[in-house]
C-alpha cells in the first residue's frame, strides 16, 4: 500500500509558514516535484520529507500546517537522515 503524501507550498514570503495541498500517492513524483512534502505514518502523524539534504537547523524553524484542519502541528521526533526529516503530529487530528 503507498503512503499518502502532501506536497508543501510557501504561506508567506518568509517561507516558514508550510502548507499542505493536494494528497498524493505518488512519492517518487513529488520527490522530484517538490522541495518538501510530507508523508502519512499513520493518522496525524506525518513526516517531513525534502527532496535537497537538510540539517535540523535548516528546517526546525518552519511551521508546518496539518493537512486535515489547518493547524499548526507539533514536532514529534527528530530526522532519520537529511532527506527524511522530523516527523510533526497535529494537536486535533492525532488519532
Amino acid at each position: 500500500m503507498q503512503s499518502l503524501c502532501y506536497p508543501l507550498i510557501n504561506m508567506d514570503a518568509s517561507g516558514l509558514n508550510k502548507q499542505p495541498m493536494f494528497m498524493a500517492t505518488g512519492e517518487q513524483i513529488l520527490r522530484n516535484r517538490t522541495k518538501f512534502y510530507l508523508t502519512e505514518e499513520r493518522p496525524g502523524h506525518y513526516r517531513l520529507r525534502a527532496r535537497d539534504a537538510h540539517r535540523m537547523k535548516d528546517y526546525l524553524l518552519y511551521n508546518i500546517h496539518c493537512p486535515l484542519c489547518g493547524k499548526v502541528m507539533q514536532f514529534d521526533d527528530i530526522h532519520i537522515d537529511e532527506h527524511i526529516l522530523a516527523r510533526y503530529t497535529c494537536p486535533s487530528c492525532n488519532g
